[in-house]
């Protein structure tokens, strides 16, 4: 991992294609929180036209996205309560556990916000 990814501040995010396998140019290393899908993903130029793009900057977006779920339900959450629901929620891949290549795994979206629902319930 090299910065930005590496910085102690972000939650760095390394690439799969749509069978889960490790992209090519994807972040690894210590460090690396998960992974998401990177490659030919759907993108739209100004005219309207639909063209694919690979590369980590298409598998960051996803799990900014899916952070942003967590905040609409939890406006008060750190970004530390953030980070452990992904790591938690993420779908295991390669060695069991944390690994340099997937992290924690691929990002779960419906996990994640499942997992922060629910502790909002607990909370009340």
């Amino acid at each position: 991992l090299t910065y930005p990814a590496s910085s102690e501040y972000v939650i760095s995010v390394g690439s799969t294609n749509n069978s889960d396998a490790l992209s090519t140019y994807s972040n690894t290393g210590e460090g690396l929180d998960m992974v998401a899908p990177g490659e030919r993903i759907p993108s739209l130029y100004p005219s309207g036209e639909v063209y694919y793009v690979s590369g980590t900057s298409m598998a960051a977006p996803h799990a900014a996205a899916v952070a942003g779920l967590l905040y609409s339900l939890r406006p008060a959450i750190n970004v530390s309560d953030v980070k452990q629901a992904l790591q938690q929620s993420a779908h295991d891949l390669g060695d069991a556990g944390y690994d340099q290549k997937f992290g924690w795994g691929r990002l779960d979206a419906a996990a994640a916000v499942k997992l922060i629902a629910n502790k909002t319930k607990t909370v009340k």
